[in-house]
């Protein structure tokens, strides 16, 4: 039996598609986070854009492994790590990680940066105050929620707050989570308050099986019916809502003929919210067919995002993923002088919030944007509002700072959840924990990067209880009456 269980270890280690062993030699592990190491050191975009000491953090992981190392344990030590970098794309992942069964005792929903506990409505398919009275949760033994919040968002620490606030209420592993923050346990004090946080109510609560998780019920976009994501809404307001940055030529690509054809029977509408909310990102092809329609043809071109790489990638891998972000350099063919003139206007007062290491990566590549480069284009010259929130992410994001400012563009909502960082993927050689890094810094025309700070809204509309409890879409409503008014 001794002799089986040993060769699982070893065919664990060496056919990790067959057996997920849960142990590693020190050697092993030694040679993976070397391996780690050097892909931070010339892979990652972002490594010291939150002052990472990355020496002193392997310094104290190479001190702390044993003969034997748990693979679980160097996985949570490499996220936290990798959590420290401030790249939004960045993660680390392994197979032996599985979603727990067992969670808390009510559903965490995110409103304003708080968390509030829920539990289902079962007659009504809403969601109703776990405390009535008290429906913040405060405290987790006698933990502030905000400081509980920040010991485990390893992989989203630099998160905007409101983004942190919705990783926090969807992690499927609290209890290991806060066991590692307060040991193990199967009971904990949960504190939760009033709306003004001074009238409190201490309960102690075991975690339960099959844990839930919040949804927001009261906006839901439906991808495969093409048609009900547009409509007009209001007086006459027309009204776009993309659930995902597809492809054109991907599954759903039929969406951007309706975005042509709507955007045909909007020309006569007082005004148009194209609605990003949770839209994860994808591809930049509804920037470059939308944009057009928000520049007048007498505008001057408009750099809409700069970007670096890192220089030590392939030249000509890298030109050709740059250009499938529209992002050329700036002697490319695709620029015309007209381009150029106005990179060099812009760039007199551009300046890059993060001073980063120059010699790590390559020249500026530009994303422009002309009323010019759309097909069947006509200039939308009425009000147009981007509705975003904390969930809309990477593509989303950059479609969010590229037209911002632009022509009568206004952003309402929340701070975007910001990436743009053409990641890349990596495999430790013993441990099989997959490594998910960006390659590029992507900076906003406030010379922000697009990470770790997202895109602050012209009109701030936060959610409120209502739509928590899935009654209605309170920001939605919100935006329209601010139109109206």
């Amino acid at each position: 039996m001794q002799l089986i269980f040993k060769l699982t270890l070893v065919l664990g280690v060496l056919l990790p598609g067959i057996i997920c062993a849960q142990n590693i030699s020190k050697r092993q592990a030694l040679e993976d986070v070397e391996q780690f190491k050097g892909i931070l050191l010339n892979e990652s975009s972002y490594l010291n854009s939150k002052g990472l000491n990355l020496e002193k953090e392997l310094d104290f992981l190479y001190n702390s492994l044993d003969e034997t190392v748990d693979i679980e344990g160097l996985y949570y030590s490499l996220m936290k790590i990798v959590g420290n970098i401030g790249d939004r794309h960045a993660r680390v992942r392994w197979e032996g990680i599985k979603n727990s069964e067992i969670g808390l005792p009510f559903i965490m929903a995110p409103i304003s940066g708080k968390i509030v506990a829920l539990k289902k409505d079962l007659k009504n398919d809403k969601y109703l105050h776990f405390q009535k009275n008290h429906p913040f949760v405060k405290a987790i033994n006698g933990l502030p929620i905000d400081q509980f919040m920040d010991s485990i968002a390893w992989s989203y620490k630099y998160a905007p707050k409101y983004s942190k606030t919705h990783y926090v209420t969807k992690e499927r592993n609290y209890d290991k989570l806060l066991s590692k923050v307060f040991g193990k346990s199967d009971s904990y004090a949960f504190t939760f308050t009033n709306e003004n946080g001074d009238k409190d109510k201490i309960i102690n609560l075991k975690l339960e099986n099959n844990p839930k998780l919040w949804t927001d019920i009261t906006y839901k976009p439906n991808i495969d019916d093409a048609q009900s994501l547009f409509k007009i809404i209001g007086k006459n307001i027309g009204y776009i809502s993309i659930p995902a940055m597809i492809d054109r030529n991907g599954k759903y690509g039929n969406l951007y003929r309706y975005v042509e054809a709507y955007m045909h029977d909007y020309k006569n509408t007082d005004a148009l919210i194209i609605d990003l909310r949770n839209n994860g990102g994808g591809t930049r092809q509804f920037l470059m067919q939308l944009a057009p329609y928000f520049l007048s043809p007498e505008a001057k071109p408009w750099i809409a995002n700069v970007a670096k790489i890192r220089s030590d990638q392939m030249i000509s891998e890298d030109m050709e993923s740059m250009q499938d972000r529209y992002l050329y350099n700036y002697n490319s063919q695709n620029l015309t002088d007209l381009d150029r003139n106005e990179i060099d206007l812009f760039m007199n007062d551009f300046k890059s919030a993060w001073e980063y290491d120059p010699k790590r990566f390559s020249d500026y590549f530009y994303m422009i944007l002309r009323h010019d480069m759309g097909v069947n284009h006509y200039y939308y010259d009425k009000p147009v509002y981007i509705l975003v929130n904390e969930r809309s992410f990477s593509a989303a994001s950059v479609f969010t700072t590229a037209v911002k400012g632009m022509g009568k563009v206004k952003i309402a909502g929340i701070r975007t959840d910001g990436s743009s960082g053409r990641s890349r993927k990596y495999d430790l050689k013993h441990t099989k924990i997959n490594l998910k890094l960006s390659s590029m810094i992507s900076l906003q025309r406030d010379g922000e990067t697009l990470d770790a700070n997202g895109t602050e809204p012209d009109i701030i509309i936060a959610k409120e209880m209502d739509q928590v409890l899935g009654n209605k879409d309170t920001q939605l409503e919100t935006l329209i009456r601010l139109i109206e008014k």
